[in-house]
């Protein structure tokens, strides 16, 4: 039993995702997500992991998104959507939507959402030669990374 009190002491979870709705459902998708500390949404990738029978483990991502610069308390909803649609918050901004603009659900297969919180990362890119060549973009943004990769192209 000391292990479960040990596990529940070194909860270093940032962000849950509490539900998927509407899967398959385009117009209707969304990834329910719960804030359970301070952070800001740049430095995670929501990610589509294909439907696993109970002795598999996964292999692969079907769909990566990086999420944008976001700052969220503790205790704040943030809601995905697959759909397009306008970015806002309400409810005292302690309730965040997001807006994807996809056309096809990206759930429809039975996968799940994941997420990952992304703290470095490195690019590889096909230098002048041919080569590859790596672009270490660190920290946690995007941007950053994008622009890494543009400038060594």
């Amino acid at each position: 039993m000391e292990n479960v009190k040990l596990h529940e002491d070194l909860n270093f979870e940032t962000l849950e995702i509490e539900e998927l709705l509407g899967a398959g459902d385009v117009d209707n998708e969304c990834v329910v997500i719960s804030v359970m500390r301070d952070c800001n949404l740049k430095g995670f990738l929501l990610g589509a992991m294909p439907k696993l029978n109970r002795w598999e483990s996964p292999s692969r991502i079907d769909t990566a998104i990086w999420l944008p610069e976001l700052d969220l308390k503790k205790f704040d909803e943030l809601l995905i959507w697959t759909k397009a649609g306008m970015d806002y918050d309400f409810d005292n901004m302690t309730r965040h939507q997001l807006f994807l603009g996809h056309e096809e659900s990206l759930w429809a297969q039975g996968s799940s959402p994941v997420l990952f919180e992304i703290r470095r990362y490195v690019a590889l890119v096909a230098g002048y030669s041919g080569l590859p060549e790596t672009v270490f973009a660190g920290g946690f943004d995007p941007a950053e990374a994008k622009d890494a990769v543009q400038k060594a192209a």
